[in-house]
Formats: C-alpha cells, structure tokens, sequence
C-alpha cells in the first residue's frame, strides 16, 4: 500500500509518501504478520505512540507551518511484527522515526512491544507495553545519553450499551539530556481516565469527560520529573495545543455530540488546564513548533492556571469521499500568562477532505 501527496519546495515539484509499506501475512506461522516501511502507528488513544511528531507539528516541510498541527500525516518508517493469538494480540515495534546528520549518535529511535487482550464481554480491551526512545525529538541537545523508557497500562470497556470506561497508566525512566552540559535521570508519570455517555437515540447524541495528568519537573528534586510526550497524537484543546507541549499539566475536559441529520455532525468541547508543577525559574515559553512556532509569551512562575477553552465544531459528509469541517476557539488566558500575554484568542478554521 502507498499513500503520497505532491508538492513544491524552493520551486522544485516533490512526492511526499506518506504510506508505502510491505504486509507479509503468515511469515513463518499462521499467527504472525510482518509490515515494513512507511505506516502508521497507533497504541490506545495515542498517549505514547501516535504521531512521528507529537501532534503539534509536522515532518512534513511542505505542510504550511499555520496548520501542521491538523496534518493527517502519522506515518513511521517501521518494522512491525504482529503476533495474533485471539484473544492476546502482541505487536513488536522498531522505527527509525528522524535520521540524524551530526554524529552517529543523534538519530531518533522508537522500540518497544504492545500486548493486547481482547475481553469475551463488555467489548473489553486491556494493554500493558513497555517502549524507549533514543533521542525523543523534544529533547535539546541529541546524544547517546538521552534516553526515555515507559511501561504502562490501559483497560476501556463497556459496562452497559450506554456507557465507555476507560482508565490508562504510565510511568516513564531514562535520562533526561537538557543541554550539553545538563544531564538527569528521568522519572516521570501519566495518567488518564475517560467516559462517555451515548444517548442511542435519532440524533447519536453522546457526552464525554476525560482527565489527563502529565508530571512536570520539582526544581527541589535531583531527578527530572516532566512527562516526555514522546510520540502523543492527543488534542486536549485546538488552542492549548498550539501554545503548550503535553506535559506538566492537570487537563479536565467535557465533550458533546450530536448528529442532527445523517450527513451532519455537531459538537463542542470545554477543556480546563493548570500546570502540575509551577515553573519557578520561567518567565517567558518560546514555542518550537506547530502553528505558534517562534511565538514567545511571557508567564507568571508562580501561577499554575493555563486557562479555559470551548471549542466548537461542525462536520459536513457532502458525499461519501468528501467532507467539509469547520472549528471555532476561544481560549481565556489563566494566570500563568502576564498581562502582557493575558487577551482572549480565537481561532477559526476550516478544512475539506477528499478521499479517491
């Protein structure tokens, strides 16, 4: 299979190839399948693995900067053997996910298992995994001795035909490389629990909560204890996630749907972040990437309060391969922001996409 989409840089037309792999079923026994090459990669609701980038850019150079954090590109150049032993399923990853150019030891790598167990009721799903990363991409200065590692759980079920349960753990441990001169090791946690509610009724009306805790650095620690986002693909806000990697953070969010005719999709979302840990030496953020790149915003080191976001949002299914989507946000500073930093934001965005 191979997906790509065409494009232009310095002038020059290029094919960016987005999927473009290898399936070899029943390599070497009934149970195990093998893909190589270009594929996407997706473990639960993407708190580890996800996106090559984190889902606030994109490694795609010719996305424009102002959207990539709505690229549909999440592919990795992997390996990937899946072993089937209904009801365990066991995937076994290796991705080369940024080929380095400064010194053999600055490549970004991404390797790990996923074991699965599918329940016989309650349309049950229990995973534990355990993966590393050698030179995550957040990391500043790429070396030998960058290295994150997580293990962790997720069981999603449902305990009636109305209600979703989910509830995810991680903790992660390595060395954290900050500069060339800044070393420590790493120790940092995650968790996250989500529910829905679905009305079952003319209209597919649902309503969701989720909360999302992402440990952030105590200067009075020797360890260093922020949340590594890794390769996350999560978007707790359109807003939040231009302004604020994922991690350091308490995130409660309540979500609504509705679908007042079959082509037509209606919702809104409300999100609430604060820091986990107040960054006392920090004055000011600079962010790095997505739609703010090269963005600097002043904040306060003793305040926590992110803010406040609603989100709005409308899907149109104009035909079967093509669909329109339009998003509204407002997010209201907290007081972590200065008042240099503290006005209202909005964003208005809208999209069509086109399969064939």
């Amino acid at each position: 299979e191979a997906n790509g989409a065409a494009g232009t840089n310095d002038g020059y037309s290029h094919l960016d190839l987005d999927l473009g792999y290898i399936m070899l079923k029943e390599f070497f026994s009934p149970s195990a399948t093998l893909i190589v090459g270009r594929q996407n990669l997706m473990f639960g609701n993407g708190l580890i693995i996800a996106d090559p980038d984190t889902n606030q850019g994109s490694v795609n150079t010719s996305v424009p900067t102002a959207i990539s954090d709505i690229t549909l590109r999440k592919s990795f150049d992997a390996i990937r053997l899946v072993l089937d032993y209904s009801p365990y399923v066991v995937d076994l990853i290796y991705a080369k996910v940024y080929e380095g150019n400064t010194n053999v030891d600055d490549d970004v790598t991404l390797f790990g298992v996923n074991v699965g167990y599918a329940w016989n009721s309650y349309d049950g799903l229990t995973e534990v995994y355990a993966f590393g990363s050698d030179n995550a991409r957040t990391v500043t200065s790429q070396d030998e001795k960058s290295k994150t590692y997580v293990v962790g759980a997720r069981t999603q079920f449902l305990p009636t035909d109305h209600w979703v349960l989910g509830l995810e753990g991680a903790y992660q441990f390595g060395n954290y490389r900050a500069s060339t001169t800044s070393a420590a090791h790493l120790e940092a946690w995650a968790l996250q629990a989500i529910t829905e509610y679905r009305l079952l009724n003319d209209v597919n009306a649902k309503v969701g909560a989720s909360y999302t805790f992402l440990s952030g650095d105590d200067n009075g620690s020797s360890d260093y204890e922020g949340w590594d986002p890794m390769f996350e693909g999560q978007t707790p806000a359109e807003i939040m996630n231009m302004l604020k990697s994922h991690s350091n953070a308490h995130i409660l969010s309540l979500s609504g749907s509705y679908m007042p005719r079959e082509d037509l999709t209606i919702g809104g979302l409300y999100a609430k972040g604060w820091l986990a840990e107040k960054m006392v030496d920090t004055t000011s953020i600079s962010v790095t990437t997505g739609p703010a790149t090269n963005t600097t915003v002043a904040v306060k080191p003793d305040n926590r309060s992110i803010g406040d976001e609603i989100d709005v949002y409308a899907i149109y299914d104009y035909t079967e391969d093509v669909q329109f989507k339009a998003t509204c946000a407002m997010f209201i500073p907290g007081d972590w922001f200065t008042s240099a930093n503290d006005s209202t934001a909005y964003s208005l965005r809208g999209g069509l996409s086109v399969a064939f």
